[in-house]
């Protein structure tokens, strides 16, 4: 260890600006210290360690764009390159996926959509993970020079043996598995900055399994893809063995075993945080907002294929939409349906068109609406259904669907 031990007046300012309480009761061993809004420096408080200081910070809040936003935030703040950090959070129910991952790949968006299920593209790689508030999520944040993978390892192995009697060992480069059936409790990911490296990931302590299995199976309609796929792990609830763990009780074990292995005997001052903390820090505000922007999250897509085979009462229908920077570059349908106008206006109208995530939710029921349109058609025009440009009023629909024009103003326009 190159570094001694730093005052944290001279790196992060006055510890004043933190108000201490009584002893928090979610970390009883460990007073709590609250954010003081009159500065944008919510992250200043550090405890001076023999060699070097260290923070830790525990989120009270589930967004996950709050708590994506807060690490990539960690990452590029400048005290990050001068302490060892420990950021501890879970999320409300979410699907994360890679920079470079499709999102129509790896999850079942349809089914995302419908039950309120968040998607965040992370501005780092890796695969497809489900979270929920049975997920525990921890993040090591580390000066380059005293990065070490194997230590953060060693501390979360510490924390369920000493914590809860649970063995456990690594697995691989970036798992951690239950020693006696092998099966996988905690996945992690790494990156690495100029000055700094992080290690970040999961523990499963009662995720809900049906859930993972809904959200990150491919919907039935086929998808040929470009990217790279996630490789399905088999997973283990830690609550299955041993009823007494929970996400505090998770977190204060982590929290001991960090400080030990830091050398750090002393009680603890954490950092609860959430978004008031951050009300008047635009760095943070930023990342913010680009992990919630639906085009960050949905509009990086890499380019596809998507494959749609279905059957309506009135024919069947196997759409062939190619994707390609941002929009759809070609269309082909293929249909038995008496209504050739339908096959080649939605061949016309979707080319160029953005591919949404409101597009693809709801494709079979606007099929569905297109052929409730024609047939009032028939009924209200049934002489001029031929002769008033069909196609423009299936291709009205098609700009209906996907431009979120609305019902009223396209009947408005046949008429």
């Amino acid at each position: 260890m190159k570094k001694t031990a730093l005052a944290s007046q001279k790196l992060f300012g006055n510890c004043s600006l933190f108000a201490t309480t009584k002893p928090s009761s979610t970390y009883p061993f460990l007073p709590q210290h609250h954010y003081s809004t009159e500065t944008s420096a919510w992250f200043s408080q550090c405890i001076t360690l023999q060699r070097k200081p260290v923070r830790i910070i525990v989120s009270n809040s589930n967004d996950p764009y709050f708590n994506l936003a807060t690490e990539d935030y960690l990452f590029v703040d400048e005290a990050s390159k001068q302490v060892e950090t420990l950021f501890l959070w879970r999320n409300d129910r979410t699907v994360v996926i890679g920079k470079h991952q499709n999102p129509y790949k790896e999850c079942n968006i349809s089914k995302m959509n419908l039950d309120g299920v968040n998607l965040v593209r992370r501005r780092s790689g890796g695969g497809a993970v489900y979270q929920d508030l049975g997920n525990s999520i921890f993040t090591f944040i580390s000066p380059k020079e005293d990065y070490s993978k194997e230590l953060n390892f060693q501390i979360l192995m510490d924390a369920l043996k000493h914590g809860f009697n649970i063995q456990s060992e690594l697995s691989g480069r970036n798992d951690l598995i239950l020693s006696e059936c092998k099966r996988k409790i905690s996945g992690s990911a790494f990156k690495q900055g100029k000055d700094v490296c992080v290690h970040h990931g999961t523990m499963l302590l009662n995720l809900d399994v049906n859930a993972l299995q809904n959200y990150l199976t491919p919907h039935k309609l086929k998808l040929l893809s470009k990217g790279v796929a996630s490789v399905a792990s088999r997973v283990c609830n830690l609550t299955t063995i041993s009823s007494n763990i929970s996400h505090e009780s998770l977190n204060t074990s982590i929290i001991r075993e960090f400080c030990k292995r830091h050398d750090f005997d002393r009680q603890v001052e954490v950092e609860a945080i959430d978004h008031s903390s951050f009300a008047s820090n635009n760095g943070w505000k930023d990342f913010y907002k680009q992990l919630s922007d639906p085009e960050w999250n949905y509009g990086t897509t890499p380019d596809f294929t998507y494959n749609i085979e279905t059957k309506f009462d009135w024919g069947l229908v196997d759409l062939h939409i190619d994707y390609k920077s941002g929009k759809i570059s070609s269309v082909k349908m293929f249909s038995d349906s008496l209504f050739p106008v339908l096959v080649e206006s939605v061949e016309e109208g979707l080319v160029s068109q953005e591919f949404s995530m409101n597009g693809i939710k709801l494709f079979e029921s606007w099929m569905l609406d297109v052929k409730i349109l024609l047939f009032l058609t028939l009924m209200t025009h049934p002489s001029n259904y031929y002769k008033r440009t069909p196609p423009n009023f299936v291709h009205g629909c098609v700009l209906l669907y996907f431009n979120k024009i609305s019902a009223i103003s396209v009947e408005l326009a046949f008429e």
